[in-house]
């Protein structure tokens, strides 16, 4: 069996879990792990069995033999060590979000396609057995025609336990970038087309948005509702509504365990799919089929998808106000 050797970059919070997802794929192997401190990476490397530690992005590009790279850095960024894997033509699989804006996305792509490399954003969401079990009910037409849908990933973040960088300016964050994201992106699995209106409130802490709420309408009366936050608990789920029926997915739909399929107020199907560690396992698997098949994108989660989800976030946090160094 062939081993995918994989390098990470970033040693914190969302790099260990990966790292544990990384655990579960069998032909998966963290060869090489690049922080920005020779400590923190040694210590990275020793927890989860890797040798080869750097402390410079480039240098392990030139020097580690390594199939892909997984970025778990900061937003602000992605978009340079991205450019420079792809200049070295290593396939990436970058943390979302990507990118800053609609420019740097396109120069991306251009790349990718240039150099002939896999690239794709850490939708990770995407590839859940019970979000594919969802896709799968709305494309056989399980509920009908989609009418509307809503999804909310709100929670209260603590600056002592998580990450505060995600709700300042200095790193590109903001709720809508960090977790509304998510929300977006089953929207357009739903509706994989650009709204033609987008309504939105949000509240600022003084740099980025903590709190927002986003209207789109895709036309003939079909919309989401999609709400993301750093204030507060919200409920986590998502919901898809149709002429025939509806999908219910959590209990935390960006890493959902179970899926209901209901029709007149009936339970007629559930899909439960428990998993171990992370579940960053059933991304590395599909990067990895991708890379096995020769693709340079995911048909789950591909590059048409990521270019509309970006654009619209961007468009969203400039009406806001919002404007990052990258902008100017």
């Amino acid at each position: 069996m062939k081993k995918f050797k994989w390098a990470i970059r970033a040693t914190g919070h969302i790099a260990n879990s990966f790292a544990q997802g990384m655990a579960e794929v069998e032909d998966a192997e963290l060869a090489a792990v690049v922080s920005r401190t020779e400590g923190a990476g040694r210590a990275f490397a020793d927890h989860y069995g890797c040798s080869q530690v750097y402390t410079d992005f480039e240098t392990m590009l030139k020097q580690a033999d390594v199939d892909v790279i997984y970025l778990a850095t900061p937003n602000d960024q992605h978009f340079p060590e991205i450019m420079l894997a792809l200049d070295y033509k290593i396939p990436v699989l970058s943390e979302k979000p990507i990118v800053d804006n609609e420019f740097q996305l396109k120069q991306i792509l251009d790349k990718a396609r240039e150099n002939k490399v896999f690239f794709m954003e850490g939708m990770w969401s995407r590839f859940f057995p019970a979000m594919k079990k969802v896709a799968t009910w709305v494309k056989q037409g399980q509920i009908g025609e989609p009418l509307y849908l809503s999804a909310d990933f709100s929670y209260a973040l603590d600056p002592e336990k998580d990450q505060p960088w995600k709700a300042g300016l200095s790193n590109h964050a903001g709720a809508l970038r960090d977790v509304g994201i998510y929300s977006l992106a089953f929207a357009d699995m739903v509706f994989p087309q650009y709204p033609k209106h987008i309504y939105s409130s949000m509240d600022f802490n003084g740099e980025v948005d903590q709190r927002m709420h986003l209207f789109c309408e895709y036309g003939d009366a079909k919309v989401a509702f999609l709400s993301a936050a750093f204030t507060h608990h919200g409920s986590s789920t998502a919901e898809i509504v149709g002429t025939t029926g509806k999908i219910q997915v959590g209990p935390e739909f960006w890493r959902p365990s179970s899926a209901k399929l209901i029709r007149k107020l009936d339970l007629e199907q559930e899909f439960i799919s428990e998993y171990p560690a992370s579940g960053f396992q059933f991304e590395i698997q599909e990067v990895q089929r991708c890379l096995t098949e020769g693709l340079q994108e995911s048909p789950f989660y591909n590059h048409s998808s990521m270019f509309r989800i970006a654009n619209l976030i961007e468009r969203v946090r400039k009406d806001w106000g919002i404007y990052y160094s990258s902008d100017l």
